[in-house]
């Protein structure tokens, strides 16, 4: 019985010494939804600065007191970060003293504050195995120009706009995932944080850049280290990458990498990393920069909404309403699930603050574990019931998609699922901002954008193969609908739609080439 009693005792040891974290949630007198509303009509570029001018005045006074009673206590090892994105505070302390443990429970009952909660994981990315296994596939040219656009690029007709002088220059594109490899061959260049030199090397500087969990230092974010996963470099290349594999090749890319080894983020790193993205920071959290912030957001995490977790995931709703107030288009996988069942879209791609990708086979067929809808939202009408909305909005193909490989620079891979397709959309987007930016004059608001994509996607899909053709009363074959949404991108004619002319006629190899031999002309 003894070797059980040491083992108790190394682990409380152990707890007593690990770094213990609380979020301390305060009552709000305005709600972010009027904070939001008092925003001034103002250009894109303020945008972002003056959401987090009126988030930032909407919770100030709420957490003054408790900030100072914390201070107040001058602990060894205690960190204290207000939050904006939330009327909340994170704590984190190094050891769990009698204490620090007394404070906590002072802090419940402190005018203002609503609840204290130890912080926890409350998500993981979608599809996530705990052990991935790779096939790296050999590099293809040593330029960007060896290598030409690979087929699921091509079904977007993102070439042509290429052509048309469009490739996603003048917009940033940000990941919340594992990390990006930012040293690989097809993402170092448009990494805001990389250096070229003279003599053809690059030197890499995480400021506004790469941001990492609380207590990560610079030295730790080596190119072996920065995703250890693999999911956040092979998403990141299929929206922005070059040597074919990415959507819009010349958009500056940043990341926040808030899940760990195994594909898990706490809620205190996922706030963080939420507002990070929006205004971003320097490595050490100092000088926020909100004009360097996101314009689109590509995200491959949810919740099964049928399941009890669903409910503690609301909070949520915020950032996502934060993030669209700032003029931000956040994109979200639908979901690997039961291909059998409708409404089946993960939170919060089910979102009507959101998109929602889900994926193909090629071009024409579902893959078949695709989140589905119906999605059920909030009346706005004021009253208890909920609305039925279209789920997935847009498709893209999903199956065996090569991409970057963060275990080398000249690594590649093929992955299946959402989370593949989703990037396909957010680079979609990017371009799209790129050409608006491109032509003076031309309308650069969200909504003109979302309209110009959805008026022009392909709508000849195939009826679903083993899994259900028509949800929410709502056939395959009717678009909108609640399995292709409006359809796949096609970025040339929506640009046009948008004023940007674009020659659709080139050839390029579909992905479906691989299973029918055929060159497709677009």
């Amino acid at each position: 019985m003894c070797w059980r009693l040491v083992l108790v005792l190394v682990s409380l040891v152990r707890f007593a010494h690990a770094t213990h974290v609380w979020l301390v949630h305060i009552n709000s007198l305005v709600s972010i939804e009027t904070a939001l509303s008092r925003i001034s009509a103002v250009d894109e570029q303020d945008l972002r600065t003056h959401v987090h001018a009126a988030l930032v005045d909407r919770v100030k006074e709420g957490q003054r007191p408790v900030i100072e009673y914390l201070r107040a206590m001058a602990v060894d090892g205690m960190t204290i970060t207000p939050l904006w994105i939330s009327n909340s505070i994170v704590v984190r302390v190094s050891e769990l003293t009698p204490t620090v443990a007394s404070a906590v429970e002072v802090i419940r009952w402190l005018p203002g504050v609503a609840t204290v909660e130890e912080d926890a994981i409350v998500m993981r990315l979608i599809g996530f195995q705990d052990q991935m296994e790779y096939d790296e596939e050999e590099k293809v040219g040593t330029r960007s120009s060896d290598a030409q656009p690979q087929g699921n690029v091509a079904d977007l007709h993102a070439p042509q706009l290429w052509r048309a002088g469009v490739t996603g220059q003048g917009v940033v594109v940000a990941s919340i995932d594992s990390g990006v490899r930012y040293s690989h061959d097809a993402l170092r260049d448009n990494f805001r944080g990389t250096t070229r030199h003279p003599d053809g090397t690059a030197t890499y500087a995480f400021d506004y850049a790469f941001w990492a969990v609380p207590g990560t230092t610079p030295s730790q974010i080596t190119p072996d280290s920065a995703d250890e996963v693999g999911h956040g470099t092979h998403t990141m290349g299929t929206a922005v990458g070059s040597r074919g594999i990415g959507v819009a090749p010349n958009a500056t890319w940043i990341t926040a990498r808030a899940f760990d080894l195994n594909g898990a983020a706490k809620k205190s790193d996922f706030l963080l990393a939420a507002q990070w993205v929006l205004c971003p920071t320097k490595f050490d959290g100092h000088d926020r920069n909100c004009s360097l912030g996101a314009n689109v957001i590509t995200n491959s995490f949810g919740v099964d909404r049928s399941t009890p977790e669903f409910a503690n995931w609301k909070w949520l709703d915020d950032v996502l309403r934060t993030w669209k107030a700032a003029g931000v288009h956040s994109v979200f996988a639908s979901g690997n699930t039961n291909g059998f069942q409708c409404g089946s879209v993960y939170f919060p791609g089910s979102s009507d603050l959101t998109l929602a990708v889900g994926a193909l086979i090629g071009t024409k067929t579902l893959w078949g574990a695709s989140g589905k809808g119906p999605s059920f939202v909030d009346s706005t009408t004021g009253d208890s019931r909920q609305r039925a909305i279209i789920k997935p909005d847009f498709v893209a193909p999903g199956a065996a998609i090569r991409s970057a490989l963060s275990v080398k620079d000249d690594s590649y891979t093929r992955l299946t699922g959402t989370s593949m397709a989703t990037p396909h959309v957010a680079g979609a987007i990017a371009l799209l901002l790129s050409a608006q930016r491109s032509r003076p004059g031309l309308s650069d608001q969200p909504d003109a954008l979302l309209e110009a994509l959805k008026t022009s996607a392909y709508q000849k899909m195939s009826k679903p193969f083993l899994v259900p053709s028509t949800c929410g009363n709502t056939s395959y074959a009717k678009y909108p609908n609640n399995i292709y949404g409006w359809g796949l991108p096609n970025v040339c004619l929506a640009a046009t739609k948008l004023g940007v002319t674009c020659q659709e006629r080139q050839q390029y190899w579909s992905s479906d080439d691989a299973m029918t031999g055929v060159l497709e002309v677009a």
